[in-house]
Formats: structure tokens, sequence, C-alpha cells
């Protein structure tokens, strides 16, 4: 999920940032995500690694959660299996960790 945070974010990002993620990505320009998610982030963090300032903080910020198949976003926003910040310093433990959960 693309959000403007800073001044300079007017639109979704270019093909270039795009291209370094593989996965749905969609430009939330009014925050939705972002407000639906942090409350149910705030209450529950025994699930996050990293800096948690960024998900408790004024800004929801480079954030990754990851979820098994079939979560689906009903009433609130779903909780996390998994979730971490920053992304760029945490994503590579994260992703260990979710992939050894998955396996028998």
């Amino acid at each position: 999920m693309w959000q403007p945070v800073l001044k300079t974010d007017r639109e979704s990002p270019d093909g270039a940032a795009r291209a370094r993620v593989t996965a749905h990505q969609y430009w939330d320009p009014s925050l939705v995500v972002a407000t639906a998610a942090q409350p149910v982030l705030k209450r529950d963090l025994s699930n996050f690694r990293g800096v948690a300032k960024l998900v408790t903080g004024p800004v929801l910020w480079d954030y990754v959660a990851i979820y098994p198949p079939g979560v689906r976003w009903d009433d609130e926003f779903p909780r996390p299996a998994q979730s971490s910040a920053p992304v760029a310093d945490t994503i590579a433990d994260l992703l260990g960790t979710a992939t050894a959960a998955a396996m028998p």
C-alpha cells in the first residue's frame, strides 16, 4: 500500500519504485488502510519486529505485514501473523520466520 506521508507524495509511485516490490500494490491517497490498521496494530504488537514508533506514532510508516492465505478484512482490520518496520531492516528476518512457520 502506497500512501502520501511526505509533502512530496502527491501521486502513486512511478514504475521503477513499484518494480522493486513483487506484490499487489495500491495507492491510498486518503490513508484509509493506515487509519483502519493503526488502532488494531497498536493494541497488539506481540508479532511485531523492529521499531514500534513506525507503527504507533502519528503515521503508520515503512511497515510490512504477512498474513496466511484466506485472511479477510471484515469488520476490523485483520491482525497480521507477523509484521515489522522499517521494511529494509527487517524484511529478510520476517520472511525467514514466515517461511519457517509455514513449513511442516
